[in-house]
């Protein structure tokens, strides 16, 4: 009842303006969206789904930064677009799952619109713990509409996250919006400014101290996937991790993924392998953290 009550809020908050942009297509019935945000901003998003009429609990997902390049420096505001399609291994992965997709652009990412959320002041630990939950509160925006879609359940949603992406992930599970979330799949979650270095009196591993922070309030389960030897957040994943777990009402799960093969699945977190759909470590381990979960 909780969610039901949570769910309605957040849709009779949506932006009157919130919109498909165009009609459901392929075997996924993919469809773009376009979700106002409070400010003026807009989240371009892209909806799938299985076929069938019965509702389907969601699959929230979102990106990591992309990587930086002469191009996209040259635009402050708006980077190079970092989409997840229906195709992408990312939300084929929950398809065949049986679960509708909602992949989100964040703000400043192209096609989305607006400035990407700045870093606070004081400490890389307020900075880090900052910007995820300024990130939540759009990704809160899009989780009510991703709810109000035809054939989409209100409970059951599973949000899942990369880099930067599973970092905002893991702001929105501290939120009372999340009500209805049943587990979320951060991978090597950071914030940028969690790779600064502390100043006088700050926590020496700010990624951890954020992520204590965040935790608070949560009660949904996460499995936390991190390559053996991964550098983002100055190598802080394990003991954010490790804090995550001890603020958080509910349990953490932490895999160490073997470091990529070069001749194999080109990137580590990828769910399912683009090539020959082979299972990967990353996808075997969101298996048996989503199967443990029934």
């Amino acid at each position: 009842m909780r969610a039901w009550r949570a769910a309605i809020a957040l849709l009779l908050a949506l932006p009157a303006a919130a919109a498909p942009l165009d009609a459901p297509q392929g075997e996924w019935r993919e469809q773009s969206h376009a979700i106002p945000l409070p400010g003026g901003a807009v989240l371009r998003a892209r909806a799938c789904r299985p076929a069938g009429e019965e509702a389907r609990p969601l699959a929230l997902l979102t990106h990591d930064d992309p990587a930086v390049t002469a191009a996209t420096r040259r635009s402050a505001s708006s980077i190079a677009s970092v989409e997840i399609f229906c195709w992408s291994n990312e939300a084929r992965f929950f398809l065949e799952r049986g679960m509708a997709v909602l992949a989100v652009v964040r703000r400043g990412y192209a096609p989305s619109g607006g400035r990407r959320h700045a870093l606070g002041p004081g400490c890389p630990e307020d900075g880090a713990a900052a910007m995820a939950r300024a990130e939540a509160a759009d990704l809160a925006v899009a989780l009510a509409y991703g709810r109000s879609l035809p054939g989409v359940a209100p409970e059951g949603t599973v949000l899942a996250g990369v880099g930067s992406g599973g970092w905002a992930a893991l702001g929105l599970l501290g939120l009372p919006e999340a009500a209805g979330v049943t587990a979320a799949i951060v991978a090597a979650p950071f914030a940028p400014r969690s790779t600064a270095m502390p100043d006088a009196g700050c926590a020496p591993q700010p990624l951890a101290a954020a992520a204590g922070r965040l935790a608070t309030g949560a009660v949904a389960p996460v499995l936390w996937l991190q390559v053996e030897g991964e550098r983002r957040g100055s190598g802080q994943g394990r003991a954010a991790a490790t804090a995550w777990a001890a603020a958080a009402g509910a349990p953490l799960r932490f895999e160490a993924l073997p470091q990529p093969d070069p001749r194999g699945v080109p990137t580590p977190y990828q769910l399912i392998n683009r090539i020959d759909d082979r299972p990967v470590p990353a996808g075997a381990a969101a298996t048996r953290f989503l199967d443990g979960l029934r």
